[in-house]
């Protein structure tokens, strides 16, 4: 017997006869064939390569339509970023972040004038009493000719340190976005909410830091901080206080002066300061200088906001309001709103000369060029 009757070949074929048998094809013709492991599994793949990887000469760069700065409250609290609120501890910054938390609530000017954009706001207020939220919260409404009675409450939500013994049904939770499992529920409960503005305050009351000083500690706090955001899509606002008031901090940049390691500073996308000022004689209201600091935008010159509060006899507050001083920052503002302007009429008129190069004949509408140019109609039709 041949060694050919060992095995079980099948019949060759005419087309096999003639062109030789089969065999399998050499390991170079087997490159773009996925390996499979031993249980014939195809193990992942790796991506297919950018079309085109990521650089540009700048001439494609300027041919870009720059987009505005995508603000939920202007000059405060930039979308989808982690913003930080520097005070000192009893200086106000609690009241601001409700403040700014109503306007987004209730879709109206912070400060009474800041234009904001409107959604569900969870305001996290660790440190605080129900009874003293809801009296800031009432005192900052009946200024603006809300009521307890107003629908758009049902977009701000609020968590105290003692809202398990005022509301029934309700338990006790702490946050400490340090500890996985805490974190988690915070969030999963948040996503009910579907919120667009997370203020947390303080961050230390929210965060276990074993040494704040640790520029490691604090950087894993930040870490959490944005997965917090990135999980909600959200933006937030950590209220933070200042250091001590020694003779090493008070030459500092009041953002070298926020509390703890350096990297707190390196890590936010963007903070503002409450700076107290000297109250002048016989003025009722607190001034605050407002510094800003903001990562990838102009935070501009500082603002001077104004904050007046009527109490009751139990020390609770009965009418509150926040206001932006003329004097500067209003101005500013207008100065900045008609360079805006000029800057418009430049581009509109640019984008006609161009236009007239290609087709002279062609004519278009002040809606067609805005909706083109990506500007606002109103004001393009105002240029033309």
């Amino acid at each position: 017997m041949s060694n050919h009757d060992d095995v079980n070949l099948p019949p060759l074929t005419m087309g096999e006869i003639a062109e030789g048998p089969s065999v399998p094809p050499a390991a170079h013709m087997q490159r773009d064939r996925p390996t499979r492991l031993d249980d014939g599994t195809v193990p992942p793949q790796p991506a297919e390569p950018p079309k085109r990887y990521a650089v540009a000469s700048m001439r494609e760069l300027f041919a870009i339509e720059d987009e505005p700065t995508p603000w939920l409250v202007q000059r405060f609290i930039p979308l989808d970023d982690v913003t930080v609120l520097l005070a000192h501890p009893k200086a106000g910054k609690t009241w601001v972040a409700t403040e700014l938390g109503i306007a987004v609530a209730f879709g109206v000017p912070a400060f009474g004038y800041m234009p904001t954009k409107t959604g569900p706001v969870l305001l996290w207020l660790a440190e605080d009493a129900a009874g003293n939220m809801k009296s800031r919260v009432r005192s900052l409404l009946r200024t603006r000719g809300i009521y307890e009675d107003d629908p758009r409450l049902d977009r701000l939500h609020i968590h105290t340190r003692n809202l398990d013994r005022v509301m029934a049904g309700v338990d006790r939770v702490r946050l400490d976005v340090t500890d996985t499992r805490s974190r988690e529920l915070f969030i999963a409960h948040a996503k009910t909410i579907k919120p667009v503005l997370v203020v947390l305050d303080t961050m230390m009351t929210v965060a276990e830091a074993e040494d704040e000083n640790s520029s490691s500690v604090m950087q894993k706090i930040w870490r959490y901080l944005r997965e917090i955001r990135d999980e909600l899509g959200c933006s937030l606002l950590v209220t933070h206080h200042f250091g001590k008031d020694n003779d090493t901090n008070k030459d500092r940049d009041i953002f070298q002066r926020a509390r703890g390691s350096s990297a707190t500073r390196g890590a936010w996308d963007g903070a503002f300061a409450l700076d107290p000022m000297k109250k002048a004689e016989g003025e009722d209201a607190q001034r605050f200088k407002v510094h800003f600091e903001m990562r990838g935008v102009s935070g501009g010159d500082p603002m001077t906001v104004a904050f007046k509060m009527e109490k009751d006899f139990d020390g609770r507050a009965t009418s509150a309001a926040w206001s932006v001083v003329q004097d500067d920052t209003k101005k500013r503002t207008q100065d900045e709103a008609g360079a805006a302007f000029e800057g418009d009429a430049r581009d509109v008129v640019e984008w006609f000369q161009k236009a007239a190069r290609k087709n002279a004949a062609e004519t278009f509408s002040a809606a067609e060029v805005a909706a083109k140019m990506k500007k606002q109609a109103s004001r393009t039709k105002t240029i033309i």
